[in-house]
């Protein structure tokens, strides 16, 4: 049997990147990064989907379910925000702060990671402060009064 510094090699792919492989009999993985450099965010043009979503919402402080990864999708396409680097974009600390503080103040608790995402969306191409609070308390207003009518159904 090889010794696992045996198994390890490096080797080219995908136009001169280096990788490692780790072989075994039944399966391999190529690694373009150390992991947990960052590397899994994708680069800022790269289109959102399923897999590149969840890490994107790590590097901003936030998370997301499984099932919640599609309705994610479909809202942030939907707003305009198609790529990892429009999301990131949008998601500065003032504006996270900025619906921290009125979620606390209109609804007494902190938002979810599902309204955090909802509300940055629709801060997207605002600059002023008046206006962005103003979209903020009306997209409460809209998810309060969706959440509600889920209930209902």
């Amino acid at each position: 049997m090889k010794k696992k510094s045996d198994m390890r090699k490096e080797y080219d792919i995908r136009g001169g990147k280096r990788g490692k492989f780790y072989g075994k009999v039944k399966g391999y993985r190529i690694i373009t990064e150390n992991p947990g450099s960052g590397g899994e965010l994708g680069e800022g043009t790269d289109p959102l989907n399923a897999e590149n979503l969840p890490p994107a919402l790590s590097g901003i402080g936030l998370g997301c379910a499984q099932k919640e990864i599609d309705g994610l999708l479909k809202l942030l396409v939907s707003r305009g925000i198609a790529t990892v680097g429009q999301l990131l974009s949008i998601a500065t600390s003032k504006r996270m702060e900025m619906i921290k503080n009125i979620y606390r103040a209109e609804e007494g608790r902190a938002p979810s990671n599902f309204e955090m995402v909802a509300n940055l969306v629709v801060l997207a191409g605002r600059d002023s402060e008046d206006e962005a609070i103003e979209r903020l308390k009306a997209n409460i207003s809209f998810l309060k009064v969706g959440q509600e009518m889920k209930k209902r159904a």
